[in-house]
This record gives C-alpha cells, sequence and structure tokens, in this order.
C-alpha cells in the first residue's frame, strides 16, 4: 500500500466518522399561562428530517407558535405567515421545541379579537377584527368565528 492509498483511505474513514449520525434527545412542551408540561420525549437520529406532534388544545388558551431554544434553523411558520400546527425541523442537536399559547380572552391591542388569533394566523397584532386580507369580503373576525382560513377565499 502506497502514501496514497493509504491517505485516501484514512480520509474515507474520517469522513465517514464525521458524517455518523448521533442519537439525541427531542423535548416537546408546552407553555401556557407560565405552566409548562411535557408533551414528549424522543430519541431522533441528527441529520434527518422530522415534525413536532400536533399542537394539543388546551382550554381557555389559543396555540400561537412553535418556537425552540436551540442555534439550529426552525421555521414555524408557513409561507403565509400562519404557525405551522405541527412544524417540520432537520435534526442537527438535542433541543426543546415548545408549543406556545396566549390566554383566549388576551386582547392587548384592544382590538376586541383575541391576540392568539393575530399570532397564530400572522405572526403580528398588525390586524383589525376588519382586516380582509384575501380579498374575500369576509373580515377577520368573520373568519375565526366561521372557522375558515383569513389568507385564503
Amino acid at each position: 500500500m502506497n502514501k496514497y492509498s493509504v491517505f485516501v483511505a484514512a480520509a474515507v474513514f474520517l469522513a465517514g466518522f464525521s458524517l455518523r449520525a448521533e442519537l439525541v434527545h427531542v423535548y416537546e412542551e408546552t407553555a401556557a399561562g407560565g405552566v409548562t408540561n411535557r408533551i414528549s420525549d424522543s430519541t431522533l437520529e441528527t441529520g434527518g428530517d422530522y415534525e413536532t406532534s400536533l399542537a394539543p388544545e388546551i382550554a381557555g388558551y389559543i396555540f400561537t407558535h412553535w418556537s425552540t431554544t436551540s442555534k439550529q434553523v426552525f421555521e414555524s411558520r408557513d409561507e403565509e405567515g400562519r404557525a405551522w400546527d405541527s412544524a417540520p425541523f432537520h435534526l442537527y442537536e438535542q433541543m426543546t421545541i415548545t408549543a406556545n399559547y396566549e390566554e383566549a380572552s388576551k386582547d392587548d391591542d384592544g382590538d376586541g379579537l383575541a391576540d392568539g388569533y393575530e399570532l397564530y394566523w400572522y405572526g403580528n397584532l398588525d390586524k383589525s377584527p376588519n382586516s380582509d386580507t384575501d380579498g374575500d369580503g369576509y373580515s377577520f373576525a368573520a373568519e375565526i368565528n366561521a372557522g375558515t382560513n383569513p389568507h385564503f377565499s
């Protein structure tokens, strides 16, 4: 075996070693009203594509979005700005993923529409109950009451 083949064999070995998936914990939890509850504790391989559980319903609260304290890229909203009910992610490291909620009665901007709906559908409190972002003739408040999507007519 010559020096070149030893170098290539070592490089292939090291490349394979550095790309090997690790098993890490992925914790899912809810955060509502200052209380955190565990949804799941999974052991998963890094390097894979996964999806969170569906955000569970919590009486008196509105799900607003998923978040993580991890440094990795994590998209919690779709292309329209709506929070994913079940968020996709690519796993690089151990992480905790949190389903965040607002009290159903909370209306910090005083517009008559629960903040949780504005945060879930748009990620901010910029919309009024009379907003019609999809131009279908139904206000944001009417869409919420009907259970329809305010992004699509």
